[in-house]
Formats: structure tokens, C-alpha cells, sequence
């Protein structure tokens, strides 16, 4: 079982994967995605691994097993993971915490930033096939769907929150003051 199990929670670029990526490769962690179980399905269906696929897909598997569903898949496969960090990313529900809350090692962390810098960091990564054509309006319509409108509950949550307006260079300064804080070594 991994030393910590970091939960990462946050709206569309807030900066979670980043987080993620840094602290998996700082930390010699591995990275769970809730969206990676949803994507596999998708190009096993040969659909595009697009947002709407992807809101649809969660809704169609929540109604149909569960709103914990995916929680118990995420938090099977951390557990079972032999590394010292697994950092979980994209908590987007408080459904989403149902298997991961009682887990040893468990910290919650809330990513955030203003929506003008969100978008501009969603359109330049171009994540899933429909990002870079993304107006201001859609992203304003996607901030509005079910897989959205949770996740400020689910931040409140967090025990650690992170704000993320600033550099590079200032999120990884704020994120190594973190883990001190957690004893990550």
C-alpha cells in the first residue's frame, strides 16, 4: 500500500494534472485518473475522447451502477499500488470520495484559479479533441454541466488548497511546501 494518497479536486484547468505530473515525478508516484476508466471505454468503442463523450459516458455508468462506481475502481487500483505516492486526479463529485475518504494515507487537495485563466489554459493544451476550438461561451456552457457544477462541493472538502495564479515556478514552490507539510520525502 503507498506511503500517501493524494486526491486532487479542481475546475477545468485549475492546474490539477500539473500538480499531478509534479508530484508523481518528484515524488516517484503514480498518477489515477477517474477520466483514464471513462477514456479507455471510449476508444474501445472507437468514439472520440472528447468532453461530451466523456460527461455522457459518466452519466450513462453513474445511472446505471452507482454514482461510487468509478470510486471503487480508482480506489482498488491506488491501494493495490506499490508506489510510495499515488496521486488521484480528477475528483469531481462527492460521490467520488465514497472510497477514497476512509482510505489510510488519504489527503484531499483543491487546485484553483480565476475562470479568464482557466480557459486560456484549457484552449492552448488542446487535452481532449474538442479544447483548442473551445470559445469563451462553451467553456462558460461546460462550467454548467453535471460534471462541473460538483466540484466547488467537492473542494470545499479539501483539507490542503492550492491556489494557482502564478507561475510555474511558484505552483512547485507552493506544492514542495505541501509535502513538507504531508512528510513526503
Amino acid at each position: 500500500m503507498p506511503k500517501l494518497i493524494i486526491g486532487l479536486t479542481g475546475q477545468l484547468g485549475s492546474g490539477k494534472g500539473y500538480v499531478a505530473s509534479y508530484l508523481a515525478t518528484r515524488y516517484g508516484g503514480i498518477i489515477v485518473k477517474f477520466s483514464s476508466y471513462l477514456s479507455k471505454v471510449l476508444d474501445v468503442m472507437a468514439l472520440d475522447n472528447s468532453r461530451d463523450n466523456l460527461i455522457k459516458l459518466s452519466e450513462a455508468m453513474r445511472r446505471e451502477y452507482g454514482e461510487q462506481a468509478l470510486s471503487y475502481a480508482v480506489a482498488r487500483d491506488a491501494v493495490s499500488s506499490e508506489a510510495p505516492v499515488v496521486v488521484i486526479d480528477g475528483i469531481r463529485r462527492v460521490e467520488d470520495l465514497a472510497a477514497l475518504e476512509p482510505l489510510p494515507h488519504f489527503v484531499l487537495i483543491a487546485v484553483a484559479a480565476s475562470p479568464e485563466i482557466r480557459y486560456g489554459r484549457i484552449t492552448k493544451r488542446g487535452e481532449k479533441t474538442d479544447e483548442t476550438d473551445l470559445t469563451w461561451e462553451e467553456f462558460q456552457a461546460q462550467e454548467r454541466r453535471s460534471t462541473e457544477l460538483t466540484v466547488p462541493t467537492v473542494m470545499k472538502r479539501a483539507t490542503i488548497h492550492i491556489k494557482n495564479e502564478g507561475t510555474v515556478a511558484e505552483l512547485e514552490e507552493k506544492i514542495d511546501e505541501m509535502t513538507t507539510q504531508l512528510d513526503v520525502t
